[in-house]
């Protein structure tokens, strides 16, 4: 009888062990259909902008546009000092970054800018680049989901 329940026990263990491997499996399948998915989806690139540093303006509008040429999944963020470069009158030493931000902006790019910091900056609204946008956290939660690659100057 020992004998017996020892192997009502082994048997037990045995279903036990056997009926998990296919949850397992499963498991293991929807990481990866997740892990797909993920990779499958868009990422986007965030080129921020908060100096006024006219050859870090540069570099960054100039990173953007060649970006937004290959992917189209590329925004402009300014803040700070950086919204400086998407107004009408920019400081001159900020005007060949300022015309690279409206080169981006005609070409369907899609330019944020931080209105706080424009208010900062002693900077009136009305003054915003034409197709430029204001931030507001909704739209920058958006934004920085799922995978966003950030490149800061």
């Amino acid at each position: 009888m020992i004998r017996t329940i020892k192997h009502f026990m082994l048997l037990g263990s045995i279903l036990v062990i056997c009926s998990a491997i296919p949850s397992l499996a499963l498991a293991d399948e929807g990481e990866m259909k997740h892990m797909k998915h993920m990779m499958k989806k868009e990422k986007m690139t965030v080129v921020h902008l908060s100096t006024e540093d006219p050859d870090a303006a540069g570099m960054a509008m100039a990173l953007a546009s060649s970006l937004h040429e290959k992917t189209k999944k590329v925004v402009i963020f300014l803040d700070v000092h950086g919204v400086k470069v998407g107004v009408e009158n920019p400081p001159a030493a900020l005007q060949e970054a300022n015309a690279k931000v409206r080169e981006f902006i005609d070409q369907a790019g899609r330019v944020i800018v931080c209105r706080p910091c424009l208010h900062k900056m002693g900077v009136n609204e009305t003054d915003l680049l034409p197709g430029a946008e204001f931030s507001h956290p909704e739209k920058m939660s958006k934004i920085f989901a799922g995978g966003t690659t950030v490149i800061d100057y």
